[in-house]
């Protein structure tokens, strides 16, 4: 009887520890469709006053960092609410790359997660 308790408490415990993983995953998804969608909040208002930017990371940053100096002639409402959307998707970019770190880190120590992680679709992804 001693034994079928371990047992079971080693399979709760991998059950339990898969779903965390899974949770992890619904988090950094959570946070990485924020980044997104702030992106593409300023990119929308942006353009709402003609201001086209280039694709990518460094085009959004570019764009708000000609904002930010005064470069436009967006009205200075306008610039206030792009400056705490930019501020807001810097900070949800940063809370990602750490959640990131912290579960990746984390991973690594979980057995079944060890065996989850080799699965191409479900592993680390590469960009």
């Amino acid at each position: 009887m001693h034994l079928f308790k371990l047992v079971t408490n080693i399979a709760n415990r991998s059950h339990w520890n898969c779903k965390l993983f899974n949770l992890w995953e619904a988090v950094a998804g959570f946070l990485s469709q924020s980044v997104v969608s702030l992106g593409q909040h300023i990119r929308g208002t942006l353009l709402g006053y003609g201001i086209a930017n280039l694709k990518g990371k460094k085009g959004l940053k570019a764009s708000i960092q000609t904002i930010l100096d005064g470069e436009t002639n967006i009205p200075a409402n306008v610039i206030s609410v792009l400056t705490i959307l930019w501020l807001q998707y810097k900070q949800s970019k940063n809370e990602l790359k750490d959640f990131e770190k912290e579960k990746n880190s984390l991973t690594r120590q979980i057995e079944p997660c060890k065996r989850l992680m080799k699965i191409e679709s479900v592993g680390v992804h590469q960009e």
